[in-house]
């Protein structure tokens, strides 16, 4: 009789076989994956356990390799063949084992625990039957919100029992927050099961009182640590809300690495109560500042705009503040003995008037002021209304013979000058086409074709008109207001041609059957 032990053995090295086989098999077949790149927000708008959610099929595997050097050898990673065919030695019972994924399951659940005091974290494990004696393997991982392992303790058993185990977190090595636990199988990396994780305990937050100008760009600064450890606190966002009397406005902002959070306050001109929070429920702690805001100054400059007769013309200024784009309050523009007032988007502010006369218009802008931000002074400009110019169409009478191509330049000038820009829009026989002005010039080619020359036969005699002659037309599109459009209409003329032989007038060809010579007219008149 065999040994248990060499049986198992035996049985391993089988499947091994199986395995690497199958992998030889598949070769051919190719997996194509796509991946989607997202950027992070640095302000959030709120704050639930979903700020710490990773994309565990992608982050997660990349955090295992880089806390589990079991899958390289060498520095090199293991081929898919290479790393089935690898085996772990089993310390307890100095047994070969190979320890897959679905040898066992494992679930974790989602808990809090407190960041003082040593913490258990419960992990049930299921072993399957195909596991035999061998147990189970695999890394216990606590991620923070950029995916990063920040507690890593590996687990080994032999045991085949179906039952909850705990694992230790000794006090303070996790600064309160929010995280994701997760279970990699040592052996192929699979990530088994993962849930999050809420550590709870008191922070120290400390921020500076602000004292600047509105729009001046400047920053309130912060800091959250541990109230225990004085670690920076980085894996939750921090509540800010802002107070000056009834009005209140609440904003989130997200610390980096070393705890540290910076922001320009999002709120008006005056003296705000702020105060700082963490923006999960167990975490407490908080901190009060002021800031306090003045009036700034603006800048307006009205642009020189011109337009020609027939169409609106847009006056336009631009409004900064510190150097920055306003984007609130309204400019006034002053022009022909009237007043228009609009609005300012984006440190931009436009007013499309009509003006009746071709002349040099003078025309102001003014920044009206707000409880932000003080009157401007006066910018002037000129509004220029100019009279629109007429184009003109030249190029050579088209005249071919059939089957011949000849290359027709299209001319367009306004006042003797080549106009740029625009398209030339031709109706001939091909159709509709549109080609653009570059230059003032336009290339095309004009083409004869015998059938449109054909009248019929008579018998095995071929008739052919001698000269065709059709109307077409051709259109000038403006690219600008400047110029109107113009269309002319032009004749092509085509010539007959026998594309046999050459001749121009009537005369006769012959056609060779299996007996019978024929001898027919080619009739052009």
């Amino acid at each position: 009789m065999f040994d248990k032990k060499y049986f198992l053995i035996l049985s391993l090295l089988l499947i091994v076989i199986c395995t690497l086989s199958a992998v030889s098999a598949n070769d051919d077949v190719a997996d194509v994956v796509a991946v989607n790149e997202s950027s992070d927000a640095i302000t959030v708008n709120d704050e639930t356990a979903d700020e710490v959610a990773i994309n565990f099929e992608q982050d997660l595997e990349k955090s295992v390799e880089e806390t589990n050097d079991d899958s390289f050898v060498d520095g090199e990673k293991l081929s898919a063949s290479q790393e089935d065919s690898k085996l772990t030695v089993d310390q307890s019972n100095a047994e070969l084992s190979m320890i897959f994924a679905n040898w066992y399951s494992i679930d974790l659940s989602d808990t809090t625990i407190a960041s003082d005091k040593q913490q258990t974290i419960k992990v049930y494990i299921k072993p399957s039957k195909v596991s035999g004696s061998y147990g189970y393997d695999y890394n216990f991982v606590v991620l923070d919100k950029n995916a990063k392992a920040v507690y890593t303790k590996q687990y080994q058993s032999t045991s085949t029992t179906e039952k909850t185990y705990t694992m230790t977190i000794p006090k303070n090595t996790l600064t309160p927050g929010s995280y994701v636990m997760a279970a990699f199988n040592t052996y192929d990396n699979v990530v088994m099961d993962s849930a999050y994780l809420y550590v709870s305990g008191n922070a120290v937050i400390t921020a500076n009182n602000y004292y600047s100008s509105y729009m001046s760009g400047a920053t309130m600064t912060g800091r959250i640590t541990d109230a225990v450890t004085n670690k920076p606190i980085s894996s939750i966002n921090v509540k800010a809300v802002f107070t000056k009397g009834a009005t209140s406005v609440t904003k989130y902002y997200t610390p980096d690495a070393n705890g540290y959070f910076s922001f320009v306050p999002p709120v008006g001109v005056g003296t705000w109560t702020v105060t700082f929070s963490p923006s999960v429920s167990h975490i407490g702690g908080s901190a009060s500042a002021t800031a306090t805001i003045t009036k700034s100054k603006v800048n307006v400059k009205a642009k020189k705009v011109v337009e020609y007769k027939g169409f609106k013309i847009k006056l336009k200024a631009t409004v900064k503040s510190n150097g920055k784009n306003v984007n609130e309050g309204k400019v006034a523009f002053k022009i022909n003995g009237k007043t228009y007032k609009v609005n300012v988007k984006n440190g931009v502010a436009t007013k499309k008037i009509k003006l009746k006369k071709i002349k040099k218009y003078k025309y102001t802008a003014v920044y009206l002021g707000n409880e932000n931000l003080y009157k401007s002074k006066v910018s002037k400009a000129k509004a220029i209304m100019k009279k629109r110019q007429k184009v003109k169409i030249t190029f050579k009478k088209p005249v071919v013979y059939t089957g011949q191509i000849k290359k027709i330049v299209v001319k367009i000038k306004s006042r003797g000058k080549y106009v740029k820009g625009g398209w030339l829009i031709l109706k001939s026989r091909v159709g509709i086409e549109k080609v653009k002005v570059k230059s003032g010039k336009v290339t095309l080619y004009a083409s004869g074709s015998l059938a449109d020359h054909y009248k019929g036969t008579n018998g095995i005699d071929k008739y052919y008109r001698k000269t065709v002659t059709k109307k077409w037309w051709m259109k000038y599109k403006p690219e600008s207001h400047k110029y109107y459009a113009k269309k002319v209409n032009y004749k092509a003329t085509s010539k007959f041609k026998c594309d046999l032989c050459g001749k121009k007038s009537t005369h006769y060809h012959y056609s060779y059957g299996y007996f019978v010579v024929y001898k027919y007219k080619i009739v052009v008149s």
